[in-house]
């Protein structure tokens, strides 16, 4: 029985769905353009947030050294701390 009833409401569903019927709706012109402006606002301003977001997280993580002369290389060596400075240090090409 229960099938029968499931059956029922999807063909009644398909026959609302299909079945053409007169639509006494308007939509002027300006609300098009509007849709679309608030579209593409929308998506400038979550460009902007996002961009924003990202570079407050940016911030948050430590920065890391990279030795110059493994750069030159084309190899990179993270140093951190005290072997970071003394990497400096020893480096006058770093200034």
């Amino acid at each position: 029985m229960k099938w029968r009833s499931r059956l029922f409401f999807v063909l009644l569903l398909l026959i609302l769905l299909f079945a053409p019927g007169r639509a006494h709706a308007y939509i002027d012109p300006g609300t098009g353009s509007l849709l679309w402006q608030l579209l593409f606002a929308a998506g400038v301003g979550s460009v902007f947030y996002l961009r924003k977001t990202f570079s407050w997280l940016r911030k948050l993580r430590p920065r890391r050294k990279v030795n110059a002369s493994h750069h030159a290389a084309g190899t990179a060596t993270l140093k951190f701390g005290k072997e970071a400075s003394e990497s400096r240090s020893l480096n006058p090409n770093d200034h």
